[in-house]
């Protein structure tokens, strides 16, 4: 049985990155496992529920795949799907570009939420566009949630598949 998640999911690339370097391989590749898993026990969004915008995705890969298990290598963009909206692709800015994103998931389809993950460095940025444009659907979470949020989501996948 599928998870219906109260939240889709966007990455920015430092924040993968920076878990990276924080989890080491091993932690990372465990994660990337239950991205993985979120991604196919998604009731509404299967392989789909965590996304990044292609641009980040590139960065992510281009910046972390020589660090992986070289078999855990094809995990990235099972756990991570890149996504690609002509007009958002075109903002240079990762940082509007990511919340152009939320903004966009956020009003397509159900949950009607959106995390944005990313570093402490950058949420003021994402806190600003928040408050800007009256958003309060848009959660944007830091370092040390992102582990814990994303093994509560974990879990209530492997409820759902257990029922």
């Amino acid at each position: 049985m599928k998870a219906p998640l109260p939240y889709r999911i966007i990455f920015d690339s430092e924040s993968v990155v920076q878990l990276h370097t924080v989890l080491g391989k091993d932690k990372f590749s465990h994660f990337l496992f239950n991205l993985m898993y979120v991604n196919s026990n998604s009731l509404l969004h299967k392989k789909n529920h965590i996304i990044t915008s292609q641009k980040s995705f590139d960065v992510i890969t281009s910046n972390i795949v020589d660090m992986i298990n070289p078999e855990h290598q094809g995990w990235i963009p099972a756990a991570i799907r890149p996504q690609t909206e002509n007009d958002l692709e075109s903002i240079d800015d990762e940082i509007e570009r990511i919340w152009e994103y939320a903004i966009l998931v956020s009003s397509k389809a159900h949950p009607y939420q959106t995390i944005i993950f990313t570093t402490d460095a950058n949420k003021p940025r994402y806190e600003q566009l928040k408050i800007k444009d009256k958003k309060s659907n848009i959660l944007i979470e830091t370092d040390g949630q992102i582990d814990e949020r994303i093994n509560d989501f974990y879990n209530i996948c492997r409820a759902y598949k257990q029922n």
